[in-house]
């Protein structure tokens, strides 16, 4: 049985030491660990897939499980397609 010091087992400070150790011999070669992306985010698009105006002016309609996009103008349909 491992015996304990300080209230960490031996094998548990032998372990921290060599990842320590291994730590330092790596992060001189690599560099720091890429934490979360760096690059701006792309503007999320606001405009209709289907007509291209602004979504504020659109309606949805749900009905059994799906639901519709109603373009302002009316002169293109959920489908994509002009009416």
């Amino acid at each position: 049985m491992p015996r304990r010091t300080g209230g960490e087992t031996v094998h548990a400070h032998g372990l921290t030491q060599a990842v320590e150790w291994l730590d330092g011999k790596l992060v001189p070669l690599l560099g720091p660990a890429s934490l979360g992306p760096y690059d701006a985010e792309p503007p999320h698009s606001t405009a209709c897939p289907l007509c291209g105006l602004p979504l504020a002016g659109h309606n949805t309609e749900k009905s059994e499980g799906h639901v519709f996009l109603r373009c302002p103008n009316g002169t293109v349909t959920e489908t994509g397609r002009a009416a």
